[in-house]
């Protein structure tokens, strides 16, 4: 990825500690978190790949949403009826 890329495709896969994904189905607030280089946190309405059942949400980048090169941060936000958390952090390089 680039800085200033735009329609780059960010896929998290939520899996409880057994391996197998999270129902997110019944998500009422689903977001991915971005934390830039330089530790600049802004977070984005996140929406599901398909029906939330295999725990995986997405985000399409927009125009100025990665504008600094680096090694970038995400984590999921999620709030279900049974709980709220935030996912470990994944990591990615942007380049200039």
């Amino acid at each position: 990825m680039f800085t200033n890329d735009t329609g780059v495709i960010i896929e998290l896969t939520i899996n409880k500690s057994d391996g197998t994904a999270y129902d997110l189905s019944p998500a009422s607030t689903k977001e991915i978190a971005f934390e830039s280089p330089s530790g600049i946190r802004t977070t984005k309405a996140a929406s599901f790949v398909t029906d939330g059942s295999d725990g995986k949400i997405k985000y399409v980048t927009q125009a100025n949403d990665i504008s600094e090169a680096g090694m970038w941060k995400v984590r999921a936000h999620l709030v279900l009826p049974t709980f709220s958390r935030k996912s470990s952090a994944v990591s990615f390089v942007v380049y200039d």
